[in-house]
């Protein structure tokens, strides 16, 4: 299931989460109450990050670099 999906959009996810994970840390460091991270199911996913380059608007249609 994740071969089928572009390099790049899942290094995004990656950091989306990351960058998640330290907030809640630095919150917790200033006594703030936090619960975990929540994540949605695969079939709940309508959108993608995808970063500012490797990609192309061509004929009204999407192109992911390689």
């Amino acid at each position: 299931m994740v071969y089928s999906h572009h390099s790049k959009m899942l290094q995004m996810i990656s950091t989306q989460i990351d960058s998640a994970q330290r907030g809640l840390i630095q919150l917790e460091k200033n006594d703030h109450k936090t619960g975990n991270l929540k994540f949605a199911r695969y079939s709940e996913y309508q959108t993608f990050t995808y970063n500012q380059s490797g990609f192309e608007i061509k004929d009204g249609f999407y192109i992911c670099s390689k």
